[in-house]
Order: C-alpha cells, then structure tokens, then sequence
C-alpha cells in the first residue's frame, strides 16, 4: 500500500508537475504570453531546437547524478538497505522520464510554431517542457546534496 500511496504522490504532486502544468494555467490567465516565446520559433527552428539541445544536457545531467546516486558500489551500498530506497530509484527513473517528455514537448512546440500551427498554446508547450525538465534537474541535484550531507556525517 504505501508503494501505491508513493507513487501517487510522486506522479500527482511533484514540482515537475507543478512545472509543466504552470505556463497551461498561465496561459488562461494571460493569453498572450506566449506570443514572447512563440515569436522566436517562428522566425526559425534555431530557438526551439537549442531549446532541446539543453534539455539534452539535462537529461545527461539527471542520468550522470542519478546513476551515481543509486549506484550500489561502494560506501553508497548501505542505501540498498534503507527501507525507502525504492522511492529513490523511482523518482531518479522519474526525472529521466521528465526529462524526455520536456524534450518531446519542445520539438513539438517547434514544429507547431514553424507550420503556424497554434502559436501561442506551441509557446506554452516549450515553457512547459523546459520547466518540467528543470524542475526535475533540481530535484536529482537537491537529492544529491542531501545524500552527500548524509554521508560527511557518518
């Protein structure tokens, strides 16, 4: 039950989820945001595909740290023993998951905005894309500084 429960929370309430849905509620409270974003991605796919390009690099990042954060080798091998560690592993799997969805969601708001193809929700899509991606990057980055504060203290 409490795998059912955590997997609950980590899909309904996560600050990847806060951050993709963000620029959607943004969108109907101000609709023409977006035309900022949107602007540069019509006048070429430069912007949308350097866009991806970073995301890239987060997802190596969340795939570099996270891997070394759940890597069994080593004085790290006493986490395999910690009761909650599956819930570690799962949020690392997570982000990588996030971080692919980002990636995905801005090349689909580059291609929506080069085909003038509904601009401004192609607009929402990229923030909403790169603001999932980032959020999960912090979210494997504060892991592991707190694992690491763990460790010094041993």
């Amino acid at each position: 039950m409490s795998r059912l429960t955590d997997g609950l929370r980590l899909l309904l309430v996560s600050p990847e989820l806060v951050g993709a849905l963000a620029p959607w509620a943004l969108l109907a409270y101000a609709p023409d945001w977006p035309s900022v974003i949107a602007k540069p991605m019509q006048e070429g796919v430069g912007f949308g595909l350097t866009a991806a390009g970073v995301l890239l690099a987060a997802c190596a990042f969340c795939y570099r740290e996270g891997g070394e954060l759940i890597d069994p080798t080593g004085p790290k091998s006493v986490l395999l023993e910690w009761p909650h560690y599956h819930m570690l592993k799962a949020r690392v799997v997570a982000s990588l998951v996030w971080c692919v969805v980002g990636i995905g969601c801005v090349l689909a708001a580059t291609w929506m905005a080069a085909a003038a193809v509904a601009t401004h929700p192609a607009g929402a899509l990229l923030a909403s894309g790169v603001i999932a991606a980032a959020a999960a990057v912090g979210t494997v980055a504060l892991a592991r500084y707190r694992i690491r504060e763990l460790f010094s203290q041993k």
